[in-house]
């Protein structure tokens, strides 16, 4: 007798006691960590860790998505990385505007969205501040 069929996630992978997330799994994880920083900003509790993974899976997952199969599984080498993603929140408190502007700002400033999010890449973040300074 077998039972119920597992669901299968296309990208995750389970090798011994190793999960593998690619393409879309790494996307549903990256949507997931990011609701949770969300419910624990609205319930006032500490989200820096699950920012941190977040930060590391939209690196890993931006990069597979556009063809690398080296990306970085490490949030030390996620920050290293030329993308370095940072939520809507964070970039409108470095650009001293609203998340509402920020969202607007998004796509000029290498954003894109991950699930209900935006991600904008933080070096682009801050050559517009730069600019803006001239």
């Amino acid at each position: 007798m077998t039972g119920p069929p597992k669901p299968s996630v296309p990208g995750l992978l389970r090798v011994g006691g190793v999960v593998i997330l690619a393409g879309p799994a790494g996307r549903l994880a990256l949507e997931a960590v990011l609701i949770a920083c969300r419910v624990r900003r609205q319930n006032g509790l500490p989200d820096t860790q699950f920012r941190t993974l977040a930060q590391a899976l939209a690196a890993s997952t931006t990069m597979a998505d556009i063809g690398h199969t080296d990306v970085c599984t490490d949030a030390t080498e996620a920050s290293s990385t030329l993308l370095q993603p940072m939520l809507i929140g964070e970039a409108a408190e470095a650009l001293g505007l609203s998340e509402r502007q920020t969202r607007r700002l998004a796509p000029k400033l290498g954003g894109h969205r991950a699930g209900r999010h935006w991600l904008l890449d933080r070096l682009a973040v801050e050559e517009h501040l730069q600019g803006r300074a001239k």
